[in-house]
């Protein structure tokens, strides 16, 4: 009799290599190149209105320009952002996505502030390899005014 654990282990190792294949540009929940960055900024800008009473405008840098497909996991992006309403700025800092069916959806986000706060909590979202440049971007980001300041 098998365990649990060991057949999970097992359909991951059969799996993995199928999900890890496939180019990511291929990628079933990617949308295509030709339209990535743009339903990138449309998502993100859905994501960050949810907590504005204002039109707000997000500009935002892919940390790593190929998703991070793990196993059968949904591909992961990271993006720093600035959201600004206006020339005002409202929040900047790390995001993790996740491409699901052609759209993007945010898992997390680590205001510059926090991480300047705290700089383990990168380590706990992102991958090792981005903490360094995410740390770095969250120290020479510009300060963001205290809301109903």
């Amino acid at each position: 009799m098998i365990s649990f654990a060991r057949s999970v282990l097992i359909r991951s190792m059969l799996v993995a290599p199928l999900a890890c294949d496939r180019p990511a540009d291929q990628h079933p929940d990617i949308p295509p190149a030709p339209v990535f960055r743009q339903v990138l900024a449309r998502d993100l800008e859905t994501y960050f209105a949810r907590a504005e009473s204002t039109p707000i405008h997000v500009t935002y840098e892919l940390l790593r320009e190929q998703p991070t497909i793990t196993g059968i996991a949904y591909p992961k992006y990271y993006v720093w952002v600035q959201i600004r309403s206006g020339e005002r700025l409202l929040r900047v800092g790390a995001v993790r996505l996740a491409a699901v069916n052609d759209t993007f959806e945010v898992i997390d986000f680590l205001p510059a502030a926090a991480i300047n706060s705290d700089t383990s909590i990168v380590g706990s979202v992102f991958p090792a390899p981005l903490a360094a440049d995410i740390i770095r971007r969250a120290r020479a980001a510009p300060p963001v005014p205290k809301r109903g300041a």
